[in-house]
């Protein structure tokens, strides 16, 4: 009776305690905002009764399809959910069909509006039809679409677009029991050492002209990386190639044309640009690698039939658990990416961070190898003798 008092008390005094925290913290500017997982979602939107409405061209994002309006009325298809419009009146007719015979296995009627000239969709009515949660985060404009796949906490979340509150300043009532003492730094250097959390750093799409910049805050702070890299970098920059085997990082590959449409084309279109571009690191270094990262990660477009010939080639594809969300746009905030892989390495117990060699990627490095200098992290190179991280398994 008493554990189960003790547990019950337990749980009370968090959510008291994260309520509090959620009260007392200043919102960041820049909300309303819609995630999807843990992407945010850059497209315009209209909260209204504490819903948020997504403007109907943007569903494009989430794979809606339009077709040309037809007597008043306008069609959606989102995978074999179809949306129909009558636009006079306001009113939205949702069907689900089976893909076989396209017959309606479901029906329900949404309500949507229209603003400005603009159709607008409300997230929370058509997230299910789109095979979505649909949550809005405490008490701020923060919505999160989600699906299974996100990594990023509610809490964390939260504290990404919120500024906690600055704890109450208290008094010294006396002298500092330590005051006048000197600390010895090998002392502190080897506790530091033997506490070391390992973080495996990995930038994709290099090498390129942010690249120099990277290895040189990497080596100022002592950390080591993975770099995925492309064909054409890799044969393009051979002074940087040697500059990364020479700084003890990771080396791996990235295929070559980095566009869905040929990567993923078909079944042996993955493994063939690996081994091209195995075969530039091998002109250029004298060495191949079986590290790899195929192009937007291992789902949704690699088939277990691409997988398992990466596989049977004996490349070790690697994925990652924190997504810093650089090449989310063509220049992300600084403080978004320093937030969410600082927030990444708290939460996750082996971080592999996914970054880019970006402009943007290099505003926000020093910061985030500060931090973990600061806090205890040191960045290991990947390694072909470590089971890979990835969704494919």
């Amino acid at each position: 009776m008493m554990k189960h008092f003790s547990k019950v008390l337990f749980f009370f005094l968090f959510f008291m305690i994260f309520g509090a925290m959620k009260a007392n913290a200043e919102i960041k500017p820049g909300l309303p905002k819609l995630y999807l997982n843990d992407q945010e979602i850059s497209s315009e939107l209209y909260i209204t009764d504490k819903q948020v409405y997504l403007q109907g061209q943007s569903f494009t994002t989430l794979g809606a399809k339009f077709t040309t309006p037809v007597n008043n009325t306008q069609r959606i298809f989102i995978g074999n959910t179809e949306i129909r419009l009558d636009l006079p009146s306001g009113v939205a007719s949702i069907y689900q069909m089976e893909s076989s015979s396209f017959i309606p296995t479901a029906y329900a009627v949404i309500n949507y509006q229209k603003v400005n000239q603009k159709l607008w969709f409300s997230v929370r009515d058509l997230a299910p039809f789109m095979g979505y949660h649909y949550q809005r985060i405490s008490d701020v404009d923060l919505y999160r679409l989600t699906d299974g796949s996100q990594t990023i906490t509610e809490q964390a979340l939260y504290e990404i677009n919120t500024t906690p509150p600055k704890p109450p300043t208290v008094p010294a009532t006396g002298p500092k029991s330590d005051e006048g003492k000197k600390s010895s730094p090998n002392k502190t250097d080897k506790n530091a050492t033997s506490a070391k959390k390992v973080v495996y750093l990995t930038f994709d799409d290099g090498p390129n002209q942010y690249t120099p910049e990277i290895l040189r805050l990497l080596k100022k702070y002592n950390m080591k990386a993975t770099f995925f890299m492309l064909y054409n970098g890799i044969h393009k920059h051979s002074e940087l190639m040697e500059q990364i085997q020479n700084d003890g990082h990771g080396i791996g590959l990235h295929g070559v044309t980095h566009r869905k449409n040929l990567f993923y084309k078909n079944a042996t279109s993955p493994l063939m640009e690996m081994d091209k571009a195995n075969k530039a690191l091998e002109d250029v270094l004298g060495t191949t690698t079986q590290l790899v990262r195929v192009p937007y990660g291992s789902k949704p477009y690699l088939t277990t039939d691409m997988y398992k010939q990466l596989v049977q080639a004996d490349y070790k594809l690697w994925d990652w658990n924190v997504d810093s969300a650089d090449s989310s746009k063509a220049y992300v905030s600084p403080k978004t990416i320093e937030t969410r892989v600082i927030t990444g390495l708290k939460t996750k117990k082996t971080p592999v961070v996914l970054m880019h060699d970006k402009e943007c990627t290099v505003d926000s490095l020093e910061v985030i190898l500060i931090w973990m200098s600061k806090n205890g992290y040191v960045s290991k190179p990947l390694t072909e003798d470590m089971t890979p991280l990835n969704w494919s398994k």
